[in-house]
């Protein structure tokens, strides 16, 4: 009897035991599944040359400006409390919609891949503007236009005279004056913002 119970506990242990370690296994091949490689890790394992992955890095980063302005123009028009800021918005969803088109079948000529979403500082930005108060938020995001498409220009100008890709470059030269006029825009509505705010 007393071997028989032995018997029994020590089964027991053992099938607890793999129970256990099965389950340890499933949550790994979970985690394996879920943590996918980023777009820059997919990119340089296609890309071997420097100035295509500078390329690369360029049509990443436009894709995530363009994702980030749509959704931003989006809550504009939503909380702006002027009509500058909320035609502003709009211009913004509207235009990037169209540079996202561009750029995403650029992309997949280049076979560079890019993101869906825009990147977690995006997200960050929308959700204080989100939080911001109508005259708040129209100060903020005329503010927060004005200094990314300032950066937005540098970035491009930068592609066009230093990009050794026909297509790419051509692609910067010609989005260039629509930046500029997005820029225009939004310095007309950080202005208006500004003595609002005051």
């Amino acid at each position: 009897m007393r071997h028989y119970i032995l018997y029994r506990t020590t089964l027991q242990i053992f099938f607890a035991i793999v129970l256990i370690l099965m389950m340890f296994s499933c949550n790994n091949s979970k985690k394996e599944e879920v943590q996918q490689p980023s777009v820059t890790e997919q990119n340089e394992t296609k890309i071997d040359d420097t100035s295509k992955e500078t390329d690369a890095q360029f049509l990443v980063k436009a894709t995530e400006i363009s994702l980030e302005e749509i959704k931003l123009g989006k809550l504009a028009q939503q909380i702006g409390s002027t009509k500058t800021v909320r035609d502003l918005g709009k211009m913004m969803e509207t235009e990037h919609a169209k540079s996202l088109a561009e750029v995403t079948e650029l992309a997949k000529t280049k076979m560079v891949t890019i993101p869906t979403a825009p990147p977690f500082d995006a997200e960050d930005a929308y959700n204080k503007l989100s939080a911001k108060s109508s005259v708040d938020f129209d100060k903020a995001y005329s503010d927060m236009m004005v200094n990314g498409h300032q950066e937005t220009i540098l970035l491009f100008e930068k592609t066009c005279n230093e990009s050794q890709d026909t297509d790419i470059r051509e692609w910067a030269t010609k989005m260039l004056p629509a930046l500029k006029m997005h820029l225009a825009q939004a310095q007309v509505a950080q202005k208006e913002s500004d003595k609002n705010y005051r």
